[in-house]
């Protein structure tokens, strides 16, 4: 209402047609579904914006913690209000924690050293690495409605996604509701290039 005809999309909603400025909100209610159910505070709600294929603004909220993650382009990012340090280089050991989805088992053999940690929330996540709790998230195959928000938090603290090849993940192949090529890495670009080697695909089959 406050914004007609900029288009929408969400993992309930679908799209809504309209593009004004060129911007696209996406929306997911309850990022960690399974946690959800289960009463576990891992999920969130979900909510970027996306103009020049890089989020103009968004966040993250975690109602279970009354965590507020959020960030406008250029302004930073912050938690409940506080200003968020930017994301510093960090060295791996067998202290250091990754972020990792709970089916990693099945598509991913991860030689890590240090200590791996899932929440079962993507958007849950890619905040926490935009916090600074984690050297980095893995995200398997991550639709836009899932890390658009929080992905303007971790913008607003230096970082960013990125493929195991080192590509930058490309918002625009995903704003059709579509799912990323794979995983992808979410954090200080040298800090998710160190977990590069660590990480072998499995083979899937065709869905």
């Amino acid at each position: 209402e406050r914004f007609p005809g900029e288009a929408v999309i969400g993992e309930e909603s679908g799209a809504t047609t309209g593009a004004a400025a060129g911007r696209l909100w996406a929306v997911d209610p309850i990022d960690g579904t399974n946690s959800y159910l289960w009463g576990l505070p891992g999920w969130t709600v979900c909510i970027g914006v996306l103009e020049g294929n890089a989020p103009l603004a968004g966040g993250a909220f975690l109602p279970r913690t009354g965590e507020l993650f959020y960030a406008e382009r250029g302004e930073g990012a912050s938690r409940n209000g506080c200003p968020l340090p930017s994301l510093a280089p960090l060295e791996v050991d067998s202290q250091t924690t990754l972020f990792i989805p709970s089916s990693r088992k099945r598509f991913y053999k991860l030689d890590y050293p240090g200590k791996s940690i899932a929440y079962g929330s993507a958007g849950v996540h890619v905040s926490y690495a935009a916090g600074g709790g984690a050297i980095a998230a893995l995200v398997d195959r991550p639709r836009i409605w899932d890390i658009l928000g929080p992905l303007a938090v971790l913008a607003g603290v230096g970082g960013g996604a990125f493929h195991p090849d080192g590509r930058p993940l490309d918002l625009a192949a995903l704003t059709g509701g579509e799912k990323a090529e794979g995983a992808v890495f979410f954090g200080l670009e040298e800090n998710a290039a160190k977990i590069f080697p660590c990480i072998e695909v499995y083979p899937r089959p065709e869905e």
